[in-house]
């Protein structure tokens, strides 16, 4: 996971995110656990595996040569 902040408008901060999961259901609640959840606007883009991605270790959401 990835957060970065990019440019306010007047008065708001404005955030983005890189998360992963394997369902919609658990990304809502990997989301609704974030401990600001109440006070944020949330959009969702699902993106597409890309080609050149790592691919996932069996049973698990990250890449296989990831340690750790």
């Amino acid at each position: 996971m990835r957060l970065r902040t990019v440019s306010k408008s007047p008065g708001r901060w404005r955030g983005m995110g890189l998360y992963r999961a394997d369902s919609k259901s658990r990304m809502e609640a990997l989301l609704r656990a974030l401990p600001l959840y109440d006070w944020m606007q949330v959009t969702v883009t699902t993106v597409d595996a890309h080609p050149n991605d790592p691919p996932l270790a069996p049973g698990s959401d990250r890449p296989a040569s990831a340690s750790g």
